[in-house]
């Protein structure tokens, strides 16, 4: 089986602006992949909280980030990288927000 998995994520943007605004690259992607109109922000909803919690799937109070500032205790949690590498996966994660390494460890 050859699945192959991309994850796209537009921080900081509300569907209904993505649904008014003319993204037609957006919307080829939505014609063929999953998406979800009603998925909801965890409190705080700040950039590294919600990626961590979108990441490691539990909430800030669990994995310990509640600002943009990595803490160890996420650490306790694996990511859905680590996961997948773990099943023999391959990965890999492009971001361009230095902050946003912490969502895995170096080898995952």
């Amino acid at each position: 089986m050859n699945r192959k998995v991309i994850l796209i994520i537009l921080d900081g943007c509300r569907p209904d602006g993505i649904a008014q605004a003319d993204t037609p690259h957006i919307d080829a992607l939505r014609q063929v992949g999953a998406y979800t109109w009603a998925a909801q922000s965890v409190m705080p909803s700040i950039s590294l909280p919600t990626h961590m919690s979108m990441f490691r799937g539990v909430p800030p109070e669990r994995h310990g980030i509640t600002e943009n500032v990595y803490a160890p205790t996420a650490a306790l949690y694996p990511s859905v990288v680590e996961v997948a590498r773990q099943a023999g996966m391959h990965t890999a994660m492009f971001y361009d927000w230095e902050e946003l390494r912490d969502l895995n460890p170096p080898a995952a």
